[in-house]
């Protein structure tokens, strides 16, 4: 009987445990409770326990970082790119960064100008909000308009073609005319002439005159009037291709 009664006991004890072992137990949760809070960075948990004690533990995911609308950091203005960026609605953290183009100039007529013979002809627009100045409509110059050219101006050479002037019947100003050909025309009347040559002190040096010096042999200049003794030519540096005649003479063939 005592045995019985002992046998009893254990059994009744070994059922209690193995109820609190949950082997026979239900667990009721409470209510889901935040341990840590998920943010753009981590993961968080939440917990949530029986009355026996037992406590069950989840993941919250990372929301990660949620886009902001785009605001305006920098203006753009004609003459310089702005700047515009979004942030993270939570952490603040910047998300994106760009430029913004730069914006069109607000450009007023100023006023027109009229070609003249030497200037183009233009509208002037100027920026109302920084002054930036363009040019449109542009016209080339008229060129100066000229009837009769009836001034020559005796500079034409072998080398150089000469002019003759007149005044533009626009303008009132004198303007050159160039002679096409003339150089030639001017070559041709002297090449092969004889030339009189009546000069100064620069114009003989010494044993020129009359074509005695041996270095005058292919001059064309025979009759000069000597003027320089040796000591004087020699002295000076002059010579025989240093005269205004013999370069006259060669320049002339």
């Amino acid at each position: 009987m005592k045995k019985a009664l002992i046998l009893m006991i254990i059994s009744i004890a070994a059922c209690i445990t193995l109820a609190s072992c949950g082997i026979f137990h239900n667990h009721e949760y409470g209510e889901w409770s935040v341990q840590r809070s998920a943010n753009c960075f981590r993961d968080g948990t939440e917990t949530r326990s029986c009355e026996c004690g037992e406590v069950e533990t989840r993941t919250i995911k990372s929301t990660g970082h949620i886009q902001g609308e785009w605001i305006v950091e920098k203006e753009a203005t004609c003459t310089k790119e702005g700047l515009k960026n979004n942030r993270c609605t939570v952490c603040f953290t910047l998300l994106n960064e760009e430029e913004i183009p730069k914006k069109d100039h607000l450009y007023e007529e100023g006023g027109t100008f009229s070609p003249t013979c030497t200037s183009a002809g233009y509208t002037l627009n100027e920026c109302t909000v920084c002054g930036d100045i363009m040019t449109t409509n542009r016209t080339q110059a008229l060129g100066h308009e000229c009837e009769e050219y009836t001034k020559y101006n005796f500079d034409t050479t072998i080398f150089r073609d000469g002019t003759a002037s007149g005044i533009c019947t626009r303008c009132d100003r004198e303007v050159k005319k160039v002679l096409e050909g003339s150089s030639a025309i001017f070559a041709n009347a002297f090449s092969g002439k004889n030339i009189a040559v009546l000069g100064d002190s620069i114009s003989t040096y010494y044993e020129v005159s009359n074509g005695s010096a041996a270095d005058t042999t292919n001059s064309t200049i025979r009759d000069s009037v000597l003027y320089y003794d040796e000591a004087h030519a020699k002295a000076l540096g002059v010579t025989r291709d240093t005269t205004w005649w013999q370069m006259t003479a060669n320049a002339l063939d």
